[in-house]
């Protein structure tokens, strides 16, 4: 796989991340304030972890870009 598609995957992949963790913190709000915080408590673990993906994946397609750009400038 060239670079070109591998940073327009990981693009894609972040983009489906930041969707999940806003999904997630949206769910989070509405269950925590229609059934109360004591109920969902562990509810606020999905967010997080969305957020962690997201943050993970941002700067792997970061570094990546950087890679290409490096390859570019060595031809």
């Amino acid at each position: 796989m060239d670079f070109e598609k591998a940073i327009r995957l990981h693009k894609t992949v972040e983009i489906f991340w930041l969707i999940v963790l806003i999904l997630s913190v949206l769910a989070t709000i509405y269950f925590s304030y229609t059934e109360g915080i004591a109920e969902n408590k562990f509810m606020v673990v999905v967010p997080v972890l969305a957020a962690l993906w997201y943050l993970f994946r941002r700067g792997f397609r970061k570094r990546l870009e950087r890679q290409y750009k490096e390859q570019q400038g060595d031809q």
